[in-house]
């Protein structure tokens, strides 16, 4: 797979600086680039590694300076680079369309147009599968759950009974949604399961990542909304909402019948107590713990999450309080100093 630099550059849009003849082979950051390659910077903080680079080629953003390569320069080069990956993207088998011989699909299971099931797959009775969708090796789907159009499940995903999943959902490998939520009743014997009879149900355009729990309500249904975004090692509980588009960074938990708003963004290994409400648009910062209702528009920040600002002052105020500290004895020792000289004139501490 190769194309001449010319050619890239008219198809990102951008304007070429350099030799057009050069043939690109491939796409890879400026640490690992070789000849042949090229590359991007599309943060000044790697500027420094344009010298060390052994890429044939740069893209980079329309007012970078001179460079010792040939340059794309491009108004919008993230944008760009994800045109760039697309035309190198690895030829991925086709999906065959076909029930393959070794899975196994219930008599009364229903299957789109298209549809690729593929070996040790199992469907169940009376599911969905919807067109085109595929499933790999060793995917689980129960009985009576439905899965809509052009979907991918990854190997190893399950979907337990009843589970509905929208059109273009795409769930990579080893997750699980429709786990009994985690709830149980002290009892004097010790802990009394709760039964949880509800569902899941993921809507339209999600991606959820490998080895995510989305656990099923107790009653009524958890929800992931149209457009959400769930990174690997996420815990979502029962009957929690996720709103539209709002993306979970990776090891991030949320506790049973919390509500997530749309467009929301979580960090990393952050951690969301049960039972409240958070606002639409809300960043929360990664390893931030939140405990109470969020309104819209908020940004949370460290454990327990407070508002963005007053917990930077207050971080600013921590760093500080060393040498405020050494600033307070120096002082002590000053006002020791004087008292001192002034009764040894003979004078009171208080006149």
């Amino acid at each position: 797979m190769s194309f001449t630099l010319q050619a890239i550059a008219e198809r990102l849009g951008g304007v070429l600086d350099g030799d057009g003849g050069l043939v690109i082979t491939g796409v890879s950051g400026l640490q690992d680039a070789r000849p042949g390659d090229l590359s991007f910077v599309t943060d000044a903080r790697y500027e420094k590694l344009i010298e060390e680079t052994r890429a044939s080629a740069l893209l980079v953003g329309k007012e970078f300076g001179a460079c010792r390569l040939p340059v794309i320069r491009c108004a919008q080069p993230e944008i760009a680079l994800e045109v760039l990956a697309e035309c190198f993207r690895p030829a991925r088998a086709e999906p065959s369309g076909q029930v393959d011989a070794a899975a196994q699909v219930a008599a009364s299971a229903r299957l789109g147009a298209a549809v690729t099931v593929m070996p040790f797959a199992f469907v169940g009775d009376a599911a969905e599968i919807g067109d085109r969708s595929v499933l790999f090796p060793g995917v689980y789907v129960g009985a009576h759950a439905a899965i809509g159009a052009d979907c991918v499940l990854h190997p190893n995903v399950v979907v337990l009974d009843r589970v509905r999943i929208g059109a273009r959902v795409v769930i990579h490998a080893g997750s699980v949604l429709g786990a009994d939520g985690f709830g149980y009743r002290p009892v004097p014997e010790g802990l009394c399961k709760i039964e949880h009879i509800g569902t899941v149900e993921v809507e339209d355009d999600v991606e959820i990542g490998a080895c995510v729990a989305i656990d099923r309500a107790r009653f009524g249904r958890t929800l992931i909304g149209r457009g959400a975004k769930i990174d690997n090692l996420v815990q979502v509980a029962h009957n929690v909402r996720v709103g539209r588009g709002t993306a979970i960074a990776a090891q991030t938990g949320v506790s049973g019948s919390t509500t997530i708003g749309d467009a929301c963004m979580i960090g990393g290994q952050a951690g969301i107590v049960g039972h409240i409400r958070i606002g639409d648009r809300t960043l929360v910062a990664a390893r931030a713990g939140v405990s109470k209702d969020v309104k819209e528009g908020s940004i949370l920040y460290g454990y327990h999450a407070r508002q963005h600002l007053d917990k930077k002052r207050e971080d600013a105020a921590l760093r500080r309080l060393p040498k405020l500290l050494e600033r307070v004895r120096e002082l002590e020792a000053r006002v020791r100093a004087l008292e001192a000289a002034r009764k040894a004139d003979g004078e009171s501490p208080a006149d």
